[in-house]
């Protein structure tokens, strides 16, 4: 420990008598560094964090697929209710549509983007209200006595957090909604959709969802259940679909599955362009890498007699390249610290221009993992660029680099 800590002061007093160098190198690593961090930071959140809800690696999206729309389209909501009774590779169905809503009654009207879902939808995502409840079967019936879920930001911008607001009415399209249920701050379903307030049951008025041959822009989201995988769900799904395809000809004719995670489903669109650009930001990174070993590489020559002075005294050759590392790493950690500097910046930047329905939005940033990549990230910088120098410098012979000297010191001298 001792012998480390010589190694560093030493390693700061060499960078500390030579600033250029130093701020050069500095500067070159923190801007590499930096905009990895920064675009680690959304593809951690987008790409790797996993949803929000419980084991997220069973849900799955179903849509219906034809041959016009091989990626699958929005399904029939007849459709839904006979998979959703004959199914038997999911735990749950739930269907769930974007909608919207005219809010009168409550000072000034507004319009208040929402979702019709059904009533499954929360039990399937294992996520419970945080004030009231949820949907039960009943209110998700044609008929049924309308009922309302506030999401909790909404509940708070709009309604103060007044928990009195549990029961009362809403005039929402001028039809009365109780309010039966808050749900938790953080909540969305979509995790993508960053607009919907309000939940009302998808089943509840049922006139515009009797054509089989409709398509309302409704997903259906599923549970898979223990031990089913992916392609047995298909298989099982798409013989009920051959099912409905014989039944309704004329609706459902040539119909099949289309299925995929959830988690895919929602990344697929900005998951490419990501991982391009994290690559490309990893090539700046090695740019830098190269350009702070060039720079070492240089100013070793320098070093020459100072490392032979070191050997001659009885220095091993791993103890010289020991203290080498140590300054290379050090340079690695304060563009580290540069870095994280740019990254604040940076995150910032990218978010403003994101597209805003990219999922888990609100939870990009500087957060523990995306710190520790970066402190990660520095470390080994440090040992990528300093390396070769230290092999290069050490593998001097001291005794060619000391007659060296000594020649131009004698040189010199007669000169004078």
């Amino acid at each position: 420990m001792t012998t480390l800590w010589q190694d560093i002061r030493y390693a700061l007093r060499i960078l500390a008598k030579n600033p250029g160098f130093t701020t050069v190198a500095v500067l070159a690593l923190g801007l590499g560094i930096g905009a990895d961090t920064a675009i680690f930071s959304v593809v951690d959140s987008v790409i790797l964090r996993p949803l929000p809800y419980e084991k997220p690696g069973e849900l799955v999206i179903l849509r219906e697929r034809t041959q016009q729309w091989p990626k699958g389209m929005s399904v029939a909501y007849l459709n839904f209710l006979d998979w959703r009774a004959q199914n038997q590779a999911f735990t749950k169905l739930a269907a769930v549509q974007g909608n919207g809503f005219n809010l009168t009654g409550r000072g000034e009207a507004e319009r208040v983007p929402g979702t019709n879902v059904s009533a499954d939808l929360f039990p399937l995502l294992g996520v419970k209200a945080f004030m009231g409840r949820t949907f039960t079967a009943e209110e998700d019936r044609d008929g049924a006595k309308p009922a309302v879920i506030l999401n909790h930001g909404y509940w708070e911008r709009r309604f103060h957090k007044d928990p009195a607001i549990l029961g009362q009415a809403l005039d929402l399209d001028g039809v009365p909604h109780t309010v039966v249920g808050v749900m938790p701050q953080g909540f969305r379903y979509p995790p993508d959709n960053l607009r919907g307030e309000i939940f009302a049951p998808i089943g509840r008025d049922g006139s515009g969802l009797k054509n089989r041959g409709s398509h309302p822009g409704i997903q259906v989201l599923g549970r898979l259940k223990p031990g089913v995988g992916m392609p047995t769900a298909l298989a099982a799904m798409n013989t009920i679909a051959a099912r409905l395809a014989a039944a309704y000809p004329d609706s459902n004719r040539d119909h099949s599955i289309y299925m995929d995670t959830l988690h895919h489903h929602i990344v697929r669109n900005v998951q490419p362009v990501l991982l391009v650009v994290l690559g490309a930001v990893a090539f700046v990174l090695l740019i830098a890498c190269t350009n702070a070993a060039n720079l070492l590489l240089a100013r070793a020559a320098s070093r020459a007699h100072e490392i032979s002075i070191r050997g001659a005294l009885g220095a091993s050759r791993s103890r010289i390249v020991r203290q080498m590392m140590t300054e290379s790493l050090i340079l690695g950690i304060l563009g580290g610290a540069l870095g994280l500097l740019i990254a604040l910046w940076g995150v910032r930047e990218l978010v403003h221009y994101m597209p805003p329905n990219i999922p888990h939005m609100g939870h990009i940033g500087l957060d523990p993992r995306v710190l520790a990549f970066t402190m990660s990230l520095s470390v080994l910088t440090g040992l990528a660029f300093g390396v070769l120098p230290a092999v290069h410098i050490s593998g001097h012979d001291p005794q060619d680099a000391l007659r060296e000297g000594g020649g131009k010191r004698a040189t010199g001298d007669r000169e004078k």
